[in-house]
């Protein structure tokens, strides 16, 4: 296998009156309206030692946005072992499946990043990716749920297909200069 150069994804702009700007500020208003419990990750598994601390808004200290679980020796020498175990696992794997893994990662970061693009842009089209790709609804089923005719869900999941198709693309084409 020959591991593909690697290109970045589009620069996205922050500035004021930006669609990502208007997304930041939502996601950052939703982070802020809840608390979130934070366990630790062991071997895959989640640990709740009881001994736990606060995590609060930089600006805004009274303002907690999590509970953490603090890690002991003990929860610290299971995480050393889980670790040893997955590196020689890991270790033993060719460099192109290991690449590979990571490469996946990246398309599935991208993949999310376009799926909400396109939720921002067309949210009905948005709708039919969710039910037919994440759902596994058929056409019918979709055009039900969506109070559609199958046909009209059908040219809207073939252009939905095509904007994904050519969002997750486009940016990995090399620059011609």
């Amino acid at each position: 296998m020959k591991v593909p150069r690697p290109v970045n994804q589009p620069v996205r702009s922050f500035a004021p009156g930006t669609p990502e700007r208007s997304t930041l500020r939502k996601s950052l208003a939703l982070q802020s309206s809840q608390q979130i419990e934070i366990p630790l990750l062991i071997d895959g598994k989640e640990v709740q030692t009881g001994r736990t601390a606060k995590t609060v808004m930089p600006h805004r200290h009274r303002h907690v946005l999590a509970t953490w679980h603090r890690a002991g020796t003990k929860e610290v020498t299971q995480a050393i072992q889980a670790a040893l175990k997955a590196h020689k696992e890991w270790s033993s794997w060719k460099f192109e499946d290991r690449a590979a893994i990571f490469l996946r990662a990246a398309e599935l970061i991208a993949l999310d990043d376009a799926l909400r693009d396109l939720a921002r842009l067309d949210p009905r089209r948005s709708q039919i990716i969710e039910l037919r790709f994440f759902g596994g609804l058929t056409l019918e089923e979709t055009a039900e749920v969506m109070d559609m005719s199958p046909s009209t869900v059908q040219r809207e999941w073939r252009a939905a297909k095509a904007w994904l198709h050519h969002t997750m693309t486009s940016h990995m084409k090399p620059n011609e200069s």
